[in-house]
């Protein structure tokens, strides 16, 4: 699921050129998580989200440390959402 989210989604910009975050692209469709196409991923453990690297990046710190899952903030439909993401080490 990270990689998909890291390769597939596109950088959203504002109308004033500022980065958003990362939106979800069409094809994602995974079980056992709240995140669907078209959410905004703005947020990951509290650090903001402006491309794949950033998201991966936020995975690849709460592995170091030991957590099993991430907090990520999205926008779906322009309201602000939070929910924690488990991370599935292999």
């Amino acid at each position: 699921m990270w990689s998909h989210l890291q390769y597939k989604s596109k950088i959203v910009v504002d109308d004033a050129g500022k980065v958003v975050g990362l939106a979800i692209g069409d094809k994602f469709n995974f079980e056992n998580t709240e995140l669907k196409a078209g959410d905004v991923i703005v947020e990951a453990n509290q650090s903001s989200i402006t491309s794949g690297a950033d998201l991966s990046k936020a995975v690849r710190l709460a592995k170091n440390d030991k957590k099993d899952e991430i907090e990520i903030v999205y926008l779906r439909e322009g309201t602000k959402h939070k929910t924690k993401q488990k991370i599935v080490y292999k």
